[in-house]
C-alpha cells in the first residue's frame, strides 16, 4: 500500500463495511474511518489493526506501517511543518502548498 489510508480502505473492503472493520478491531464504527481521514492509525491501535488485516488477508505490516508514518513526517517536515499524531492528510497538503 502506498498509505496509511489505502491500507484501511483495503481492510474495510475486505471485511465488507466500516461498521465491521470496527467490529474486528474492537473499536467503535466510526473510528477506522476517521483513520482513514486522518491518514494515520493511533498507536494503541496498530497491532490490532496489523493482526486484522492479516486475518483478512490484507498484506500490512507493523514496519509497513512505521515506514508509511516516516514518509509523513518527512513530507510534512520538507515543507517546514510540524508533525504530530494528529497531523492529517489535509495538513500535508497544506503543508505542501496545496490549497484545501
Amino acid at each position: 500500500m502506498k498509505t496509511v489510508s489505502e491500507s484501511i480502505r483495503a481492510a474495510k473492503s475486505r471485511a465488507g463495511s466500516w461498521p465491521a472493520l470496527a467490529r474486528l478491531l474492537g473499536v467503535q464504527d466510526h473510528q477506522p474511518r476517521d483513520w482513514s481521514r486522518r491518514g494515520a492509525i493511533p498507536p494503541e491501535y496498530q497491532k490490532a489493526f496489523v493482526e486484522t488485516c492479516a486475518g483478512l488477508g490484507v498484506a500490512v505490516t507493523a514496519a509497513g506501517l512505521d515506514d508509511l508514518h516516516a514518509r509523513r513526517v518527512r513530507a510534512v517536515r520538507k515543507h517546514g511543518g510540524n508533525v504530530s499524531r494528529s497531523t492529517t492528510t489535509g495538513d500535508l497538503k497544506a503543508a505542501a502548498g496545496f490549497k484545501r
